[in-house]
């Protein structure tokens, strides 16, 4: 087994596709961690676990799968508000403009929160 750095440098070089299993598999353990949770609901339901150890290690099973998994676990929502025809796009490259236009565009920006 490689170390820990060694597979982590795989990851963010995306050496021989190793980035996108590896984000497989932890898209993977996210579900197991999701899997994991309804389990634990069993063992609490029938009695093996307090209700104490149960909110702790449950609290940790979300948060691993809220991360592992964010599309499918995360309780945060993310709008895409960009329109398909790109009528919505910002269409101005500032790096284009001149500085008299650039400086146009501020007075007229200052001018409007008055």
């Amino acid at each position: 087994m490689p170390e820990k750095s060694t597979a982590l440098l795989w990851v963010v070089r995306n050496r021989n596709g190793f980035s996108d299993q590896y984000h497989a598999s932890r898209e993977a353990a996210g579900y197991a961690h999701a899997d994991e949770a309804l389990d634990l609901r069993n063992e609490l339901r029938d009695g093996d676990i307090d209700p104490t150890t149960a909110k702790v290690i449950l609290d940790a099973l979300k948060w691993g799968a809220e991360r592992m998994a964010p599309k499918r676990h995360s309780q945060r929502q993310e709008v895409d508000h960009t329109s398909t025809d790109g009528s919505m796009s910002p269409s101005i490259d500032a790096s284009k403009l001149s500085t008299a236009a650039l400086r146009e565009l501020v007075d007229a920006s200052n001018s409007e929160s008055k």
